[in-house]
This record gives C-alpha cells, sequence and structure tokens, in this order.
C-alpha cells in the first residue's frame, strides 16, 4: 500500500518542483553546455568562449531593442531593419570621409526615425504594434536595398570604429563591455526608476495602469522609440566586427532575438520579459548554434533544433503556471 505523504514532505516535493520549474532554463543551458564539452573537446576552451560571447552582443542587443517593446504588450518587427539600416548609414558615412562619431550619429539617427514613425502609428494613430511595425519593416528593408542598390558597402572604416566589435581592453573584448554596460542601463531603467516600472504596469494591464493615472499611449511610444534606438545600435556593433555593411544582415537576427526574449521569460522563473532573462536567452541561442556548427551539424538542422527548444519553454512556463495555480 502507498504511504501518504506527510504535510512536511508534501511542503518539500513542491519546493523542489517548483524550484525546477523556475530554474529549468537556466540548468538546461548549463546541461546543453557540458554536453557539447564533452562532444567537442574545443568547445569548452576559452578561445570558443569568448568568441560565443562575442557572438552573442549583436543578438543580446537587439533582443534588448525587442525587449523594450515587449515588455509594454507591443511587439517589433522591425527590428531587423533598424539594425540593417543602422549599419548602412555608418558605412555611408564613411564613405563620405566622415568620423566615427558621426557614423554612429547617423545610424542612431537612423533607428530614432523608424523608432519615431512606429511611435506614431502605435501611439497617435493607434494601429496594432505588430501590423505598424510589419509595415515599415517592409518600407525601411526597400529603402535600405534602394540606397544600397543591394550590395555589401566595404569603405575604408577607422579603427576607433572598428574598436568596437573587434578591439580588447586586457582579455576581455569590447564589445561584451558595451553589451553589459546597455543591460545594466536598460535594468536600472525599467526596474529602478518611475517609467520603468510604468513599462512593465502597462504589459500586465492596460485597463489597469489607465486607471492609475498612466498614459499607456505615451508609454508604448517610447519603447519603440528605444527599441528603435537599440536596434540601430546593433547594427553599429555587427558593421564594425564585419568591417562592413551587408544588405539586409539584421532580418537574420529577428526571429533569434523574439526566441531569447521568449526564452528570457522562462529565466529564473519570473514568467515576465527581463533584460538579465532576454541577455541569458541570446546567450542560450548562441550557444546552441556554436556548438551545433561544432559537432558538423548541418544548419537547416540548428532551425530544427532552435524550434524544439522553444517548444520546450513554452511547455515548461505552462507547466509552472499550472502548478502555480493548483498550489
Amino acid at each position: 500500500m502507498k504511504a501518504l505523504l506527510t504535510p512536511e514532505h508534501e511542503s518539500q516535493q513542491n519546493s523542489v518542483c517548483l524550484f525546477l520549474l523556475n530554474w529549468s532554463t537556466p540548468l538546461a543551458l548549463i546541461i546543453i553546455y557540458i554536453f557539447f564539452s564533452l562532444m567537442n573537446p574545443y568547445f569548452a576552451t576559452p578561445s570558443t568562449l569568448l568568441d560565443i560571447l562575442n557572438r552573442t552582443v549583436v543578438l543580446g542587443i537587439m533582443s534588448l531593442a525587442f525587449t523594450m517593446a515587449f515588455i509594454t504588450g507591443g511587439i517589433d518587427v522591425s527590428i531587423g531593419a533598424s539594425c540593417s539600416l543602422g549599419g548602412v548609414m555608418a558605412c555611408i558615412m564613411f564613405q563620405q570621409g566622415y568620423s566615427s562619431g558621426v557614423a554612429i550619429g547617423a545610424a542612431l539617427l537612423a533607428g530614432l526615425v523608424i523608432g519615431l514613425i512606429n511611435a506614431f502609428l502605435c501611439g497617435i494613430i493607434r494601429i496594432l504594434p505588430m501590423l505598424a511595425t510589419l509595415s515599415t519593416m517592409f518600407i525601411f528593408q526597400g529603402v535600405e536595398l534602394a540606397i544600397t542598390k543591394a550590395r555589401g558597402l566595404y569603405p575604408r572604416i577607422p579603427d576607433s570604429y572598428l574598436f568596437l566589435g573587434r578591439g580588447s581592453i586586457g582579455p576581455i573584448p569590447v564589445s561584451i563591455l558595451i553589451l553589459v554596460v546597455l543591460g545594466l542601463i536598460a535594468r536600472y531603467f525599467l526596474c529602478s526608476t518611475r517609467l520603468g516600472r510604468h513599462f512593465y504596469a502597462t504589459g500586465g494591464s492596460k485597463e489597469a495602469s489607465k486607471a492609475a493615472g498612466i498614459d499607456i499611449y505615451k508609454v508604448m511610444m517610447l519603447a519603440f522609440i528605444f527599441s528603435g534606438l537599440l536596434a540601430s545600435f546593433s547594427g553599429v556593433m555587427l558593421s564594425s566586427r564585419l568591417a562592413s555593411a551587408q544588405t539586409q544582415a539584421g532580418s537574420g537576427y529577428l526571429l533569434y532575438a523574439l526566441a531569447a526574449t521568449f526564452l528570457g521569460t522562462t529565466m529564473f522563473g519570473r514568467g515576465e520579459p527581463s533584460v538579465e532573462g532576454t541577455i541569458l536567452g541570446a546567450l542560450f541561442i548562441i550557444v546552441v548554434d556554436t556548438g551545433l556548427t561544432m559537432i558538423n551539424v548541418w544548419w537547416y538542422w540548428q532551425y530544427v533544433v532552435t524550434g524544439i527548444i522553444l517548444i520546450l519553454a513554452i511547455v515548461v512556463k505552462s507547466l509552472r503556471r499550472m502548478y502555480i495555480l493548483e498550489a
């Protein structure tokens, strides 16, 4: 006859189950890293780890851009176009003989313009964010292709600009430091300022936020502006690393940024987007991508594995919600 659990044992069992559900994604990241290290000894070397962290930078910054809008309940699918156009604008400035500061300023201006247009469409005209940003994505992809004639740009780039994506301070790549600084600033803004808390409140419940006196449309407009700026800066980092601007280079990061942001919601059991969760989600995706490449898995299977990981993350999130409701 099966022994009944005492209340104390049942409480301990519940605590273990909740811990595993809350920390399943970080634990999975550790397990996957160990697995690839056993499959290929070179995967665990410091040089490979630095390469993984370096590759996480562009995706991490673009994912933060997506997270800004996602926190308020919006979806910005134009971040890929913002990234690509940011890199293109910077390289055009170099072709005209301008300095690194002017090039970065031009890239951020492109992101600001896209962000302002998205903010106008979503906050003033009040078009659904998905439809509005899908429209601007097509528009600015077309603008980018028209400017570049669908060709990559290979200008003479100053060392000061290349330093952002390729330089190091001691053993630490500058790009990683930039991602950390941006992450800290974003986290402080979202968690320690009144406006940042309004972002979360708007995403949690627009009706309750309105009742509390929060101008939700103003909040959403600011979120899209920040998203555009961050996405265009990811284009700066990408063009700095590649020493060129490739047409539609940012488009390939869009779905991965969405995946990283969603994976971030399963980190630490919060169930909501967060800066640290998003960055770890981006790291998760790059670890899987690098590991599969190093064990000679064909690139098209990498999409399959990424999809499976997302499905598992959805399952874990659903199980956690059900477990909490039943507890």
